[in-house]
Parts: C-alpha cells; sequence; structure tokens
C-alpha cells in the first residue's frame, strides 16, 4: 500500500485521520498509540516478514539510550549501539556485496524496507543522547519517532530534537488546506511527472544494458527523463510525507530546495537530500575532523563522507564510485574556492551550467546497475549523431519538465511553513484549494487503471 494508491488514498487515510481526530480531542496519548499502531500496520502491508526487524532494532536502541544516562558507562553503549545499528544494517545490505569482493558467493538477502532511514533515526537519537543535545524519552513517544509511517519508509531524517517537541502539547490548529496542498502536489509530481517519465528511461536504460542499438539523442533523451524522474519521484514523495505530518501536527524536514538550480557542487548538496546532507555532515564528515585540523584532512574527510553516502544508497560499485565522485567534485569546489575563488569569480549562468552537467552525467552511474553498463552508456552519451529516433512530442515533454524545474518555485516557498511549527498558508487560502483540487484530480485521472509504481528510494 503506497502513498500513491487509491487503497491508501481513499480507505486506510481517511479512517486514520477520522479516527485520529477523535481521540485527539479526548487524550493526546491515546492518539499517539493510533498513531503507532496505524503506522505497525501501514508497514507491515508494505513488508509484514520484516516487521519484527523493525521492532527488534526499536527495542534495542530504546534500551541502550537508557543506559547512556549511567555516565560513567556512556561511551560503551554508544559504541554497542552504532555497532548494532550498522551491524544490522550491513547484514542485511552488504553482505552478499562485501564477500563478492573477496570472491565468496552468497546469495543475497532481502533487506527490510527503510531500514537505511530507521537505522539513521535511531543512529542519530543515540549519539545525540550521548552529546547532551537530548534526554532519553519514554518508549512510546521513542516508538512513534522511529515508526511514524509518512518518514519511515524514504524519510526525510529527522532528528529526535525536532520531533519530540511536537509531541509534548496539544497539536496546534493547521489549517487542513496547508496539509492537502503539499499532499496534492507531492501526488502530481509522482503520478503525472515522474512516472510519465519513468518508462522512457527504463527503455533506453534497459536497451543499453542488454546491448540493443541507441543512439546519442535517444541516451540523452534518456539521461534527461531520468533526471526529471529522480528528482520528482523523490521530492514528490517528500511532500506527500509533509502534507501527511500537517495532518497529526507534526511538522516534517524539508529535504529539496530547487536542487537543479545549483551554481556549484556544494550547492547542489544544500538542497538536494537535504536531511541526509545534514545527518552526513553532524555525524560524519564533523567526526571525522571537517574543517578543523587543516586542507588534507578536510578533503579526506569530504572523499570518505561522499563515498560512504554512495554505499548508503546500495550495495554497489557503482554507487561508490557514484558518492566518490561527487566528492571529489566537493574537493575541486573547495579547493577552487581556497586558491582562485577570490580571484577569478565564476558567473552564476556557468556555474550552474558546470554543475547541472556534472550532476546529470553522474545519474548514469546511479542508473545504471554495472559499471560496464555506465561505461557504455557514456561511450554513446560523446558520440554525436544525427539520428534522431525519438518522436517530438517526448523531447518537448522533457523540455517542458526542465522549465518547470528550473523555474517553478518550491512548494515549500508557497507557504509559511517553519520548523517546528507550520502554521498558515501565506495568503489567499482559496487559490491553494483550488490549486490543490485541479492537481489532485489530475493525478487521480493518471492514476487511474494503472499499477502504482514504487517509488525509487522505496529501495534504498
Amino acid at each position: 500500500m503506497l502513498f500513491n494508491s487509491y487503497e491508501f488514498i481513499f480507505i486506510f487515510f481517511p479512517i486514520l485521520i477520522a479516527v485520529h481526530t477523535l481521540l485527539k480531542n479526548y487524550t493526546l496519548s491515546w492518539s499517539h498509540n493510533l498513531l503507532i499502531l496505524a503506522s505497525l500496520l501501514f508497514y507491515a502491508l508494505l513488508d509484514y516478514q520484516h516487521l519484527v526487524i523493525l521492532l527488534f532494532s526499536a527495542l534495542i536502541n530504546y534500551a541502550i539510550g537508557n543506559r547512556l544516562t549511567c555516565k560513567d558507562e556512556n561511551k560503551p553503549w554508544v559504541i554497542a549501539g552504532i555497532v548494532f545499528n550498522l551491524g544490522l544494517l550491513g547484514g542485511y545490505k552488504y553482505t552478499s556485496f562485501l564477500a563478492s569482493t573477496i570472491g565468496i558467493d552468497i546469495p543475497s538477502i532481502a533487506a527490510p524496507l527503510g531500514i537505511s532511514f530507521f537505522t539513521f533515526h535511531q543512529l542519530a537519537y543515540l549519539i545525540d543522547i550521548y552529546q547532551k543535545r537530548i534526554q532519553p524519552t519514554n518508549f512510546r513517544d521513542y516508538a512513534l519517532y522511529v515508526t511514524f509511517f509518512p518518514h519511515l519508509i524514504a524519510g526525510p531524517i529527522m532528528r529526535y530534537g525536532q520531533f519530540s517537541p511536537q509531541l509534548q502539547t496539544a497539536p496546534l490548529s493547521i489549517p487542513y488546506q496547508a496539509a492537502i496542498f503539499f499532499f496534492s502536489i507531492g501526488l502530481f509530481k509522482k503520478v503525472v511527472l515522474a512516472d510519465t517519465f519513468a518508462p522512457m528511461a527504463d527503455r533506453i536504460f534497459d536497451a543499453v544494458k542488454v546491448g540493443q542499438t541507441v543512439h546519442f539523442f535517444e541516451a540523452w533523451m534518456g539521461l534527461f527523463a531520468y533526471t526529471w524522474q529522480i528528482y520528482f519521484d523523490f521530492s514528490g514523495y517528500a511532500d506527500m510525507a509533509i502534507g501527511l505530518g500537517l495532518f497529526f501536527g507534526i511538522a516534517l524536514p524539508i529535504n529539496f530546495n530547487s536542487p537543479y538550480k545549483a551554481t556549484s557542487i556544494s550547492d547542489f548538496w544544500r538542497r538536494w537530500h537535504i536531511s541526509l546532507s545534514q545527518f552526513l555532515r553532524d555525524y560524519l564528515y564533523i567526526p571525522l575532523g571537517g574543517n578543523r585540523y587543516g586542507y588534507i584532512r578536510q578533503m579526506v574527510a569530504l572523499l570518505l563522507t561522499m563515498s560512504l553516502a554512495g554505499l548508503w544508497h546500495g550495495a554497489s560499485w557503482n554507487f561508490v564510485i557514484w558518492g566518490m565522485m561527487h566528492g571529489l567534485l566537493l574537493v575541486i569546489s573547495h579547493s577552487w574556492q581556497i586558491t582562485l575563488g577570490k580571484k577569478i569569480t565564476i558567473p552564476p549562468l556557468l556555474g550552474w551550467a558546470i554543475t547541472f552537467m556534472c550532476v546529470i552525467l553522474l545519474w548514469v552511474l546511479f542508473r545504471a546497475e554495472t559499471i560496464s553498463e555506465a561505461l557504455w552508456y557514456y561511450t554513446i552519451l560523446l558520440h554525436p549523431s544525427l539520428h534522431f529516433p525519438i518522436p517530438a512530442f517526448q523531447s518537448l515533454q522533457i523540455i517542458v519538465a526542465g522549465v518547470i524545474v528550473f523555474w517553478a518555485k518550491p512548494v515549500i516557498f508557497w507557504t509559511n511553513y517553519t520548523i517546528p511549527y507550520p502554521l498558515t498558508i501565506l495568503s489567499h487560502p482559496q487559490i491553494y484549494g483550488i490549486i490543490s483540487g485541479i492537481v489532485f484530480w489530475i493525478a487521480l485521472k493518471c492514476m487511474s487503471g494503472e499499477v502504482s509504481r514504487s517509488f525509487v528510494y522505496f529501495v534504498f
């Protein structure tokens, strides 16, 4: 049962919001209990075989978090927590990959859905307790933090310090038009835009995979199609998650800010998957030394952080190299700023063009299944040809989507949305209501008769 399914939109969620509304007017604790049960049911409907793993992980992390209140034993327990979480994540996602690198053939194990996200949530919780940013909480609030279904499967990654203040008092009065607006825009991005470009990207990348003839323009259109697909798919999920959270008075972090408008690779990572970038900065890059121990140490920290970020996305050398290349681009960007940045100013338009081309070319590594497939795709991209087999209408779709990506403001800037308390839509709620209704209706029409397509980041 996905956010973009009739079962969720017309059965699961309406029943949940109706019961939650009744309970929150009676007692706050019972409304939280309901959200936990609903979240576990949501997870079970998607991946019932691994529900016990989610519960086991939550119980162990909660117990370790409580042990961190013992001042003399803090360090061993936080190390135990890190080892447990990374061990669980690595055991499911990377055992087969690591074994294959040393020549051992081990069948891959299906990983629990969302394990990368609920593991990072719990790592952040333990480390924040250890660093005295937060205090251990009761099990009900912790369980809700870990399992809250809008962000359970694909984020955004939220700190407990952001989440907990929103549980301590009765939810603020959130205008439902804001929640509906976010959800409708996200649904539109997913089913109208992302799912429109997915078949084109799949067809061309799959053709390269099996050795079929793919021409120059066709390869570029396939790459642009995937560029739009992954953005609209993931940002659409993030908008839907924010909208769903608002229905329950919980503000989730912003995850996207027009990343394809970035004028440098550093700017891109401040705009793309923002919650992951902040997690990596605070819990990996800074502990590795950050910029505190000189240039060489900082560059090594950048490369290592981004390489591990690539590995986090999946057990494949493609992802590792994709992360390493982003790390290398960050090193080049920082080095330029240190050496020539104050003397030579790159025009914003040139900076955008270089950044955009670097980002989309690296999507080949992200989308291809093997390194050889990615290299062959790059070969096609670099060999111009006058053959143009793609219909003009499909090319026009890609161009129009590009205009939307570059010039449309992110949904977040259409509203007066702040963390941790979202307040109101800026003005003219009737207009936003009309927009919500139109895009929601279009999305439902596109869903009609189609099988719901899973979100790209569900596999990570």
